[in-house]
C-alpha cells in the first residue's frame, strides 16, 4: 500500500507533461507517469513487463541496453538519445535522462530518470543545418566574391569564391584590412566607401582596379551593404563579379563603333538601326538628309523608311527582309528608289545584319543605306548604249534581235501570225556620200529614223543595223494585209525630200517582208527570210517593197546532194584546216592561231565554210567535221615549237551550237587533250554569241565545264546579233571577239557605215572591262580599224589586215622564227599582204 507522501508523488508525477519513469537498484522498472504511458499506449502493467523494450527501435536496444548497464554498474548518471515506438506506431526521438537515488547509508537504491519527445527539435536542428550547407554551398560556388567586415574594415568572412581569385583563405583574412594586402590607392578608396555605405545605411556599388595574384590588374564591380548582426552591431557586406571581360569588349565595342561612324560618315552613308522588339528604328541624321528631311523631321517608325520606297520596289524589300529575318539569307541588301522632300525619287542601296539571340531569333537589324542614283544613271545609259545606234538613237541589232525573239515565242505559243518584220535599205545612198559627204549621209540617216518612227506604232520597233540598213517589227498585227499599209505609209514618208547641203535630195527605199508564223521556231530564220525578199525587191529595180515566197529562199539554199559529197570528203580525208595569226595590238606580239576549216573536194572545188555548212547542217556532219578541226588543231599545236611561256602560242577551235550540245563533247575534249599532248592552257573554245543564244539554259552549264578542264572559253561575233547582257554576266568565259562588220566601220571613216559604230565599239569595250574579259576583233581589213580598235582597249585583233590564214608548214615557220628572235611583219598597212612576211621572204600559204 502506497504511503500518503508516495501517493501525492505519484499524483504530481501523473500531472507532469514529463514522461517520469524510476527503477530499482537492479535497475529493473518501477513506475512509468502517465505522459509515458499516454505515448506509448500501454497500461502500467503492461509497460512494466518489458513494455519499453518492445518500444525501442531494433536498431537502438543494444546501444540503449549498454548504457544502461555502464551507469547502474558505475552509479552515475546518464543521457541518451533514441528512438521509442509512440501509440500510433511513429518513432520518435527521445532524450532519457537517469540519475541514481542513494538511501540514507548511501547505498544505491534506484535511478530516476524523465524522457523528452526532441523529435522536432531535431528536425529544427536538421533543417537548420542544411540551409546553411545550402547557403554554404551557395557561397562557395557563386561566381560573385563574398565578404563582411566589421565596422572597423576587418574581414570576419569570406567564401571560397574569394580565394579561388585572390589565393588567400578565410583564415589568412580574418582580422586583417584591405591596406594589408592590395595597394594603398585601392584601399583607401575602398575603406571611403565602407564607411559612407556604414553611415548611409543604403547599398552602394563601385568599379576597383585590384591585381591578382599574377599580378594582372582586373577590374571588379563591387556591391555594398550594412548587415545587421547579433548585440546591435553592423556589419559590412559585399559581393563582387569580375567585370575585366566586359569592360574591355565594351571598350573594344566603343572603339570598333567609332570607327564604324567615321568610316560611315567618310563612305558618306546613312546608318540605321531597327529594335524589332519595340519596333522603333534609329536614322542617323546623314540618312534623313539623304532623303532631304531635317533632324526633326523624321520619326522612329519603320513606315518613315519602307513607307517612302516606290510601289514598284516595296514588295522586293519587304520580302527581302522577311528573307534575312528568317535566316533564309545571311545579309539584307537591296537596291530601290526612295521618294525625296523634293519629290524625286533616289536610288538607294540598303544593306544590314540582324543580331539574334542564343535561340536565333533577330532582336535587331542594323544597316546602312548609300545613294546610288548617279551610278543607276551611268548603268541605264550604259545599257541604253549597248543597245541602241549611236547616230540615230534607234534600237540596235542587239535590242531588236531580243524583242523579235519575244514576237517569235509569242506567236508559237498561241499558234497565231500576229507580227511581221520588214527589211529597209535605202536606194542610192552610197551617191549621198560620195556627192554631199558623210555628214550629209549621217543627216539623212537620222532623218529617215525620225521618219520611220512616225509611220509607226508605241507597239513596233524600227532599228538600224548598221549603214543604210534598217528593220521593222510590227507586232499584234490584226490581220497580215496591215503590213501593206504601214509599207505604202513608209513609202510616201520618205519619199519627201530632205535637205542636203542647202539642196533637195530625193531617195527611195526598198523593203523586204517576212510575215510572222508558227512555224518559225528561230528569229535568224525571219531575219533570213526578210533578207531574201529585200534581195528579190532591189533586183527587180528598187523603190518597192517584197513580201518573202518560198522560191526566194532558193538562192541561199545548197542542194541536198552536197550533204552527201561532204560525207565523202570526210571519209577520204578532202578537209584541212588553216590557222589566222591573232596579234597583240599594243606589241605587235603573236598571241595563237585561229582555224579555219576548208573543203578541198574531189572535182578541185575549194569551199569556205559558208558554201558547205548549211548542207553539213542538213546531213548532220556538223558535229563530225569539228570533232576533227579539234582533233587535228590539238595535234598540230603540240607538235609546234613553243617551248616555255613566252612562246605558248594558243590555237582557237570554233565549235557551233550543236556540237556544244553534244553529249559526247566533254569526253572527246579530254581524249584529244590526253592523245595530244597538248596543255589545256593553248586551246580555246570559241563559240558565236548568236549559238549561245539559242541554247540560254544549256550553253552556259557546257562552257564552264569546259573551262574547268583548263581551256579558254571565247565568245566570237559579239554584236552581230542578238545580245543578252545578263546571260554574258552567267558564262565563264575568257574573251569577246568582235563582230567588226557588224559595227561598221570602226575607224569611224563610214566605209561600212557612217559615224556611231565607234560609240557603240566603246560601249563594248566597256562590257568587257566590266566582265573582266579580253577584247579582240576578226575580220579587221584596214589599218585605220587596227588603230580605232586599239584606242578603245582591244587588245588582239585578226583579218585580212593581219595575216590571211596560213598552212600549217607556214604556221610553224613563223613560230620557228619567233623563237629564233627575228622580227614579224604581219603587214597591218592599207594595202593588205597576201603572204606574211620576215626579212623580205614570204611564208608559203599552203603546204
Amino acid at each position: 500500500m502506497i504511503s500518503g507522501d508516495a501517493s501525492r508523488l505519484v499524483v504530481l508525477a501523473d500531472t507532469s507533461p514529463a514522461m517520469l519513469w524510476l527503477a530499482d537498484a537492479e535497475g529493473r522498472p518501477t513506475f512509468y507517469n502517465r505522459a509515458l504511458l499516454e505515448f506509448t499506449g500501454r497500461t502500467l502493467e503492461e509497460e512494466l513487463a518489458h513494455g519499453w523494450q518492445e518500444s525501442l527501435h531494433p536498431e537502438d536496444g543494444e546501444r540503449c541496453f549498454l548504457a544502461f548497464h555502464d551507469a547502474f554498474r558505475k552509479r552515475r548518471a546518464f543521457r541518451i538519445e533514441y528512438r521509442l515506438r509512440r501509440a500510433d506506431g511513429e518513432y520518435r526521438c527521445v532524450l532519457d535522462s537517469g540519475v541514481p537515488l542513494f538511501d540514507a547509508g548511501g547505498a544505491l537504491d534506484g535511478y530516476s530518470g524523465s524522457c523528452i519527445d526532441i523529435t522536432d527539435l531535431k528536425q529544427a536542428e536538421a533543417a537548420a543545418r542544411d540551409a546553411e550547407s545550402r547557403f554554404q554551398a551557395f557561397m562557395d560556388h557563386s561566381p560573385a566574391v563574398a565578404f563582411l567586415k566589421d565596422a572597423a574594415g576587418r574581414y570576419v568572412y569570406v567564401n571560397r569564391t574569394w580565394e579561388r581569385f585572390f589565393g588567400m583563405s578565410l583564415e589568412d583574412l580574418v582580422g586583417r584590412t584591405d591596406f594589408d594586402w592590395m595597394p594603398d590607392e585601392a584601399a583607401r578608396a575602398l575603406r571611403e566607401n565602407d564607411a559612407a555605405v556604414l553611415a548611409g545605411g543604403v547599398p552602394a556599388e563601385l568599379v576597383v582596379r585590384v591585381p591578382a595574384p599574377d599580378g594582372e590588374a582586373r577590374d571588379w564591380l563591387v556591391i555594398k551593404f550594412p548587415v545587421p548582426a547579433e548585440g546591435g552591431r553592423i556589419l559590412l557586406g559585399g559581393v563582387a563579379l569580375d567585370q575585366t571581360a566586359r569592360l574591355r569588349a565594351e571598350e573594344a565595342l566603343r572603339e570598333s563603333t567609332e570607327r564604324y561612324a567615321r568610316a560611315a560618315r567618310g563612305a558618306n552613308d546613312g546608318l540605321w538601326d531597327w529594335d524589332l522588339t519595340t519596333g522603333e528604328v534609329y536614322y542617323s541624321p546623314r540618312w534623313k538628309e539623304m532623303v532631304g528631311f531635317a533632324e526633326d523631321e523624321v520619326g522612329r517608325s519603320p513606315e518613315e523608311w519602307v513607307g517612302r520606297v516606290h510601289g514598284e520596289d516595296v514588295v522586293a524589300v519587304r520580302s527581302q527582309l522577311a528573307d534575312h529575318l528568317e535566316r533564309r539569307t545571311p545579309h539584307f541588301e537591296t537596291e530601290h528608289r526612295v521618294r525625296h522632300k523634293d519629290g524625286g525619287w533616289r536610288w538607294m542601296l540598303s544593306r544590314a545584319l540582324a543580331v539574334r539571340d542564343e535561340e536565333g531569333r533577330a532582336l535587331r537589324i542594323t544597316g546602312s543605306q548609300t545613294d546610288i542614283t548617279k551610278r543607276k544613271a551611268a548603268e541605264e545609259q550604259l545599257l541604253h548604249d549597248a543597245l541602241h545606234d549611236g547616230l540615230t538613237g534607234l534600237p540596235n541589232r542587239t535590242l531588236f534581235m531580243d524583242r523579235l525573239t519575244g514576237a517569235v515565242a509569242r506567236s508559237r505559243r498561241r499558234g497565231d501570225a500576229g507580227y511581221a518584220v520588214v527589211f529597209l535599205d535605202l536606194d542610192r545612198f552610197k551617191l549621198v556620200n560620195d556627192g554631199f559627204g558623210h555628214f550629209a549621209g549621217d543627216r539623212l540617216l537620222v532623218t529617215t529614223a525620225r521618219r520611220l518612227e512616225s509611220c509607226l506604232r508605241a507597239c513596233d520597233t524600227v532599228a538600224r543595223f548598221g549603214g543604210d540598213e534598217f528593220a521593222v517589227l510590227l507586232d499584234g498585227l490584226a490581220a497580215p494585209d496591215h503590213v501593206g499599209l504601214v509599207v505604202e505609209r513608209i513609202q510616201r514618208e520618205l519619199s519627201h525630200p530632205v535637205e542636203l547641203n542647202g539642196e533637195p535630195f530625193a531617195t527611195t527605199v526598198s523593203m523586204g517582208v517576212a510575215l510572222g508564223s508558227p512555224d518559225y521556231d528561230r528569229f535568224e530564220d525571219l531575219l533570213r527570210d526578210a533578207d531574201a525578199a529585200l534581195y528579190r525587191a532591189k533586183a527587180e529595180g528598187k523603190a518597192r517593197h517584197r513580201v518573202f515566197e518560198g522560191g526566194m529562199r532558193a538562192r541561199v539554199v545548197m542542194p541536198l546532194s552536197l550533204a552527201s559529197q561532204l560525207r565523202r570528203g570526210l571519209e577520204r580525208r578532202e578537209f584541212v584546216l588553216l590557222y589566222e595569226p591573232v596579234v597583240s595590238l599594243p606589241t605587235g606580239d603573236l598571241l595563237g592561231f585561229e582555224t579555219c576549216v576548208r573543203w578541198h573536194s574531189l572535182d578541185g572545188r575549194l569551199y569556205m565554210p559558208q558554201d558547205f555548212l548549211p548542207a553539213a547542217e542538213e546531213g548532220g556532219l556538223v558535229i563530225p567535221i569539228e570533232r576533227w578541226a579539234l582533233g587535228e588543231a590539238c595535234r598540230q599545236a603540240a607538235i609546234w615549237p613553243c617551248e616555255g611561256e613566252d612562246f605558248a602560242v594558243r590555237v582557237v577551235v570554233k565549235l557551233s551550237a550543236r556540237t556544244l550540245a553534244w553529249p559526247g563533247l566533254l569526253p572527246e575534249v579530254e581524249r584529244v587533250l590526253s592523245d595530244s599532248g597538248l596543255d589545256p592552257a593553248r586551246l580555246e573554245v570559241e563559240v558565236v554569241e548568236r549559238d549561245i543564244l539559242e541554247r540560254p539554259d544549256g550553253a552556259p552549264d557546257a562552257l564552264a565545264r569546259l573551262r574547268e578542264l583548263g581551256l579558254r572559253i571565247v565568245v566570237g561575233r559579239f554584236g552581230a546579233g542578238a545580245s543578252s547582257l545578263a546571260l554574258l554576266h552567267r558564262l565563264a568565259l575568257d574573251a569577246l571577239e568582235l563582230a567588226v562588220p557588224g559595227f561598221g566601220d570602226p575607224s569611224g571613216a563610214g566605209r561600212e557605215g557612217p559615224r556611231g559604230s565607234g560609240d557603240v565599239l566603246r560601249t563594248v569595250a566597256a562590257i568587257a572591262r566590266e566582265l573582266d574579259v579580253e577584247l579582240r576583233a576578226g575580220g579587221v581589213d584596214s589599218a585605220a580599224a587596227l588603230a580605232r580598235l586599239n584606242a578603245v582597249g582591244c587588245r588582239f585583233a585578226h583579218g585580212p589586215c593581219v595575216s590571211p590564214p596560213l598552212s600549217a608548214t607556214a604556221a610553224e615557220a613563223i613560230l620557228e622564227a619567233r623563237r629564233a628572235g627575228f622580227p614579224l611583219d604581219f603587214g597591218c598597212g592599207d594595202t593588205f599582204m597576201e603572204e606574211p612576211r620576215l626579212a623580205g621572204k614570204a611564208f608559203p600559204l599552203a603546204d
